[in-house]
Protein backbone atom coordinates (compact mmCIF):
# COMPACT_ATOMS: atom_id res chain seq x y z
CA UNK A 1 0.00 0.00 0.00
CA UNK A 2 1.39 3.48 -0.87
CA UNK A 3 2.87 5.33 2.17
CA UNK A 4 0.49 8.27 1.80
CA UNK A 5 -2.47 5.93 2.16
CA UNK A 6 -0.92 4.33 5.24
CA UNK A 7 -0.74 7.77 6.85
CA UNK A 8 -4.45 8.36 6.32
CA UNK A 9 -5.34 4.82 7.43
CA UNK A 10 -4.17 5.59 10.95
CA UNK A 11 -6.65 5.59 13.80
CA UNK A 12 -4.83 8.67 15.18
CA UNK A 13 -5.89 10.64 12.12
CA UNK A 14 -8.97 12.77 12.98
CA UNK A 15 -10.16 12.24 9.42
CA UNK A 16 -9.76 8.46 9.66
CA UNK A 17 -13.33 7.48 8.74
CA UNK A 18 -13.67 9.94 5.81
CA UNK A 19 -10.25 8.74 4.59
CA UNK A 20 -11.42 5.12 4.69
CA UNK A 21 -14.48 6.06 2.66
CA UNK A 22 -12.48 7.97 0.03
CA UNK A 23 -9.79 5.30 -0.32
CA UNK A 24 -12.37 2.53 -0.70
CA UNK A 25 -14.29 4.63 -3.21
CA UNK A 26 -11.14 5.39 -5.21
CA UNK A 27 -9.94 1.78 -5.21
CA UNK A 28 -13.09 0.65 -7.00
CA UNK A 29 -12.48 3.24 -9.71
CA UNK A 30 -9.02 1.94 -10.52
CA UNK A 31 -6.78 3.58 -7.90
CA UNK A 32 -3.62 1.47 -7.26
CA UNK A 33 -4.77 0.06 -3.93
CA UNK A 34 -6.72 -3.09 -3.10
CA UNK A 35 -10.08 -2.58 -1.40
CA UNK A 36 -9.68 -5.93 0.35
CA UNK A 37 -6.31 -4.85 1.76
CA UNK A 38 -7.90 -1.64 3.04
CA UNK A 39 -10.69 -3.66 4.69
CA UNK A 40 -8.16 -5.96 6.33
CA UNK A 41 -6.15 -2.96 7.55
CA UNK A 42 -9.11 -1.21 9.16
CA UNK A 43 -10.27 -4.58 10.50
CA UNK A 44 -6.93 -4.91 12.27
CA UNK A 45 -7.27 -1.41 13.73
CA UNK A 46 -10.77 -2.28 14.94
CA UNK A 47 -9.45 -5.50 16.50
CA UNK A 48 -6.89 -3.40 18.40
CA UNK A 49 -9.68 -1.16 19.66
CA UNK A 50 -8.57 1.84 17.62
CA UNK A 51 -11.67 1.90 15.40
CA UNK A 52 -15.34 1.04 15.79
CA UNK A 53 -16.84 -1.93 13.94
CA UNK A 54 -20.29 -0.33 14.14
CA UNK A 55 -19.02 2.61 12.09
CA UNK A 56 -16.54 0.82 9.82
CA UNK A 57 -18.88 -1.83 8.44
CA UNK A 58 -21.76 0.42 7.24
CA UNK A 59 -19.17 2.97 6.07
CA UNK A 60 -17.33 0.36 4.00
CA UNK A 61 -20.54 -1.05 2.53
CA UNK A 62 -21.73 2.44 1.58
CA UNK A 63 -18.38 3.38 -0.01
CA UNK A 64 -18.12 0.20 -2.05
CA UNK A 65 -21.75 0.31 -3.18
CA UNK A 66 -21.27 3.97 -4.20
CA UNK A 67 -18.20 2.98 -6.21
CA UNK A 68 -20.07 0.16 -7.95
CA UNK A 69 -22.99 2.43 -8.79
CA UNK A 70 -20.60 5.03 -10.23
CA UNK A 71 -18.75 2.44 -12.31
CA UNK A 72 -22.04 0.97 -13.52
CA UNK A 73 -23.38 4.36 -14.63
CA UNK A 74 -20.10 5.27 -16.38
CA UNK A 75 -20.16 2.00 -18.32
CA UNK A 76 -23.85 2.33 -19.18
CA UNK A 77 -23.51 5.92 -20.39
CA UNK A 78 -20.15 5.87 -22.14
CA UNK A 79 -19.78 2.18 -22.99
CA UNK A 80 -16.52 0.93 -24.45
CA UNK A 81 -15.21 4.46 -25.10
CA UNK A 82 -13.82 4.74 -21.57
CA UNK A 83 -11.78 1.54 -21.97
CA UNK A 84 -9.08 3.55 -23.72
CA UNK A 85 -8.72 5.84 -20.69
CA UNK A 86 -6.42 5.14 -17.74
CA UNK A 87 -7.07 3.56 -15.23
CA UNK A 88 -9.96 1.73 -16.93
CA UNK A 89 -7.80 0.25 -19.68
CA UNK A 90 -5.46 -1.20 -17.06
CA UNK A 91 -8.12 -2.77 -14.84
CA UNK A 92 -10.56 -3.88 -17.55
CA UNK A 93 -8.77 -5.84 -20.25
CA UNK A 94 -10.45 -7.33 -23.30
CA UNK A 95 -9.92 -10.85 -21.96
CA UNK A 96 -11.51 -10.08 -18.58
CA UNK A 97 -14.38 -8.30 -20.29
CA UNK A 98 -15.09 -11.32 -22.48
CA UNK A 99 -15.14 -13.62 -19.45
CA UNK A 100 -17.51 -11.30 -17.60
CA UNK A 101 -19.90 -11.00 -20.57
CA UNK A 102 -19.98 -14.78 -20.97
CA UNK A 103 -20.70 -15.21 -17.25
CA UNK A 104 -23.57 -12.71 -17.37
CA UNK A 105 -25.15 -14.44 -20.35
CA UNK A 106 -24.92 -17.74 -18.50
CA UNK A 107 -25.94 -16.76 -14.95
CA UNK A 108 -27.75 -13.44 -15.32
CA UNK A 109 -28.11 -11.25 -12.23
CA UNK A 110 -26.82 -14.07 -10.01
CA UNK A 111 -23.38 -13.28 -11.39
CA UNK A 112 -23.46 -9.89 -9.66
CA UNK A 113 -23.90 -11.57 -6.28
CA UNK A 114 -21.17 -14.11 -7.02
CA UNK A 115 -18.74 -11.42 -8.24
CA UNK A 116 -18.73 -9.92 -4.74
CA UNK A 117 -16.64 -12.91 -3.68
CA UNK A 118 -14.06 -12.62 -6.49
CA UNK A 119 -11.22 -10.34 -5.38
CA UNK A 120 -9.31 -8.64 -8.15
CA UNK A 121 -11.92 -8.87 -10.91
CA UNK A 122 -15.08 -7.52 -9.24
CA UNK A 123 -14.64 -4.16 -10.97
CA UNK A 124 -14.73 -5.88 -14.36
CA UNK A 125 -18.09 -7.50 -13.55
CA UNK A 126 -19.50 -4.20 -12.30
CA UNK A 127 -18.37 -2.40 -15.46
CA UNK A 128 -19.73 -5.18 -17.66
CA UNK A 129 -23.11 -4.96 -15.93
CA UNK A 130 -23.38 -1.34 -17.02
CA UNK A 131 -22.03 -2.12 -20.45
CA UNK A 132 -24.77 -4.71 -20.94
CA UNK A 133 -27.29 -2.08 -19.77
CA UNK A 134 -28.69 -4.17 -16.93
CA UNK A 135 -31.36 -2.72 -14.67
CA UNK A 136 -29.59 -0.51 -12.09
CA UNK A 137 -31.98 -1.29 -9.23
CA UNK A 138 -31.74 -5.06 -9.72
CA UNK A 139 -28.00 -4.76 -10.14
CA UNK A 140 -27.56 -2.82 -6.89
CA UNK A 141 -29.83 -5.16 -4.91
CA UNK A 142 -27.81 -8.21 -5.96
CA UNK A 143 -24.56 -6.32 -5.37
CA UNK A 144 -25.71 -5.22 -1.91
CA UNK A 145 -26.75 -8.76 -1.01
CA UNK A 146 -23.23 -9.96 -1.73
CA UNK A 147 -21.63 -6.94 -0.06
CA UNK A 148 -23.55 -7.41 3.19
CA UNK A 149 -21.92 -10.83 3.47
CA UNK A 150 -18.43 -10.33 2.02
CA UNK A 151 -17.50 -6.90 3.44
CA UNK A 152 -18.21 -7.59 7.15
CA UNK A 153 -16.60 -11.02 6.81
CA UNK A 154 -13.42 -9.46 5.42
CA UNK A 155 -13.26 -6.89 8.22
CA UNK A 156 -14.02 -9.44 10.95
CA UNK A 157 -11.64 -12.05 9.50
CA UNK A 158 -8.69 -10.30 11.18
CA UNK A 159 -10.39 -10.60 14.57
CA UNK A 160 -11.23 -14.25 13.98
CA UNK A 161 -7.70 -15.18 12.92
CA UNK A 162 -5.96 -13.13 15.61
CA UNK A 163 -8.25 -14.48 18.32
CA UNK A 164 -7.81 -18.09 17.25
CA UNK A 165 -4.17 -18.23 16.22
CA UNK A 166 -3.35 -21.16 18.54
CA UNK A 167 -6.29 -23.17 17.25
CA UNK A 168 -5.26 -22.42 13.66
CA UNK A 169 -1.70 -23.58 14.35
CA UNK A 170 -3.06 -26.81 15.86
CA UNK A 171 -5.26 -27.43 12.81
CA UNK A 172 -2.35 -26.74 10.47
CA UNK A 173 -0.21 -29.23 12.38
CA UNK A 174 -2.93 -31.87 12.07
CA UNK A 175 -3.34 -31.09 8.37
CA UNK A 176 0.39 -31.56 7.80
CA UNK A 177 0.24 -35.04 9.37
CA UNK A 178 -2.82 -35.95 7.30
CA UNK A 179 -1.09 -34.80 4.12
CA UNK A 180 2.14 -36.66 4.95
CA UNK A 181 0.19 -39.82 5.79
CA UNK A 182 -1.79 -39.60 2.55
CA UNK A 183 1.36 -39.07 0.50
CA UNK A 184 3.06 -42.04 2.22
CA UNK A 185 0.09 -44.32 1.56
CA UNK A 186 -0.09 -43.25 -2.09
CA UNK A 187 3.65 -43.71 -2.54
CA UNK A 188 3.47 -47.21 -1.03
CA UNK A 189 0.52 -48.05 -3.27
CA UNK A 190 2.35 -46.90 -6.39
CA UNK A 191 5.45 -48.86 -5.34
CA UNK A 192 3.46 -52.07 -4.83
CA UNK A 193 1.56 -51.57 -8.08
CA UNK A 194 4.79 -51.12 -10.06
CA UNK A 195 6.35 -54.16 -8.41
CA UNK A 196 3.39 -56.32 -9.40
CA UNK A 197 3.53 -55.09 -13.00
CA UNK A 198 7.16 -56.08 -13.45
CA UNK A 199 7.59 -59.23 -15.53
CA UNK A 200 8.68 -62.21 -13.43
Amino acid sequence: MPPWIQVYLSAANPYFYPAVFLILYSSGLGAPVSADFVLLTVGYLAYQGQADYAILIPLAITAIMATDATMFVIAKKYGRKVLSIWPFRKAITAERLAVAESSYHRYGYRMIFLARFMPGIRTVFVFTGGLLRLDLLKFMLHDLAGGIISIPCTIYSVKWVAGNIDAIHAQLAKAQWYILSTVAVLAAGVFVWKRRRRPS
